[in-house]
């Protein structure tokens, strides 16, 4: 708050006393929160007024934007959560982050997003594609982006951001003909999911091939379950050769690539010389091969 500009030079910070009674927390938490702020020269004590701002080039202040991600995000997600923080905090916006909570049956834990929610807001990001979040979010009042792609239910939502797979695909297909790859494995976690990619690449003359490893619903462990069956899919195949190898194998998900990775080099199977990898890495958030 005092990077962005909510607290500015001489502002008195609220007591100790009365952040016990804000945050429901005991004094020491906010005792070491002030020390802390005054060892990196943000605030001074000053006699009988408490912590006090000190000099700051600061930016002004423009509003307070909440961040809004499920407990189960990837790598992915963390590091677009802390661009978006030093964005907004060198803009002027105060930040907040909220991590929301699965439980079980799919509902989601909205206590800290409410609490958010009582606060003055301006606007907010939905780094989920859960109806929930949005509802709960336009319940009260908040303007807010998401990723969920019916924002016509929404009068709140301002826009619908997604990642444009279709381009991520051209650029890999461009790659794929540029190296002169003949034939291409595609493989993926359900029956259909790589139509797209080998659209791309059968323009770039590749001819490909489809391999669906688990079709059923994801449980509980879901990422080890990935590996394992690509692992066991991979080490079955193997058995009977190398021949059927081609010039590349495209995974839907980094966790089947780990899983057939291990089988194939427990095979003597060599990266890039006998067969190249590439993987489509958190492609609900970054979408990187």
């Amino acid at each position: 708050a005092i990077r962005s500009g909510v607290y500015r030079k001489g502002d008195r910070l609220p007591s100790v006393r009365d952040l016990v009674a804000h945050f429901g927390v005991s004094s020491k938490v906010p005792v070491a929160a002030f020390k802390i702020l005054s060892e990196e020269g943000l605030v001074e004590a000053v006699p009988n007024r408490g912590c006090v701002v000190r000099e700051l080039r600061t930016p002004v202040w423009k509003g307070h934007v909440c961040i809004v991600s499920a407990a189960d995000f990837s790598f992915s997600t963390a590091i677009l959560v802390s661009r978006i923080r030093n964005a907004l905090s060198a803009a002027g916006f105060l930040f907040t982050e909220v991590v929301v909570q699965r439980l079980e049956g799919g509902r989601l834990d909205m206590g800290t997003l409410d609490y958010v929610l009582e606060q003055p807001l301006d606007f907010a990001v939905i780094l989920d594609k859960s109806r929930q979040l949005a509802s709960r979010i336009e319940k009260a009042g908040v303007p807010f982006v998401s990723a969920a792609n019916d924002e016509a239910l929404f009068s709140m939502c301002r826009c619908v951001y997604a990642y444009d797979m279709e381009t991520v695909y051209r650029k890999f297909a461009a790659h794929c003909r540029k190296r002169k790859d003949k034939r291409a494995l595609c493989v993926v976690k359900r029956p259909g999911e790589s139509e797209k990619l080998q659209a791309a690449l059968g323009k770039a003359g590749v001819m490909t091939e489809e391999w669906c490893l688990y079709p059923r619903r994801q449980g509980r462990g879901r990422l080890e379950i990935l590996r394992r069956s690509a692992f066991n899919a991979f080490e079955a195949r193997l058995v009977e050769g190398k021949e059927w190898l081609p010039d590349v194998i495209c995974f839907s998900d980094d966790y089947l690539a780990a899983g057939a990775m291990a089988a194939l080099c427990a095979h003597g199977v060599r990266f890039p010389e006998d067969v190249r990898i590439a993987t489509v890495v958190n492609i609900g958030n970054v979408p990187v091969f």
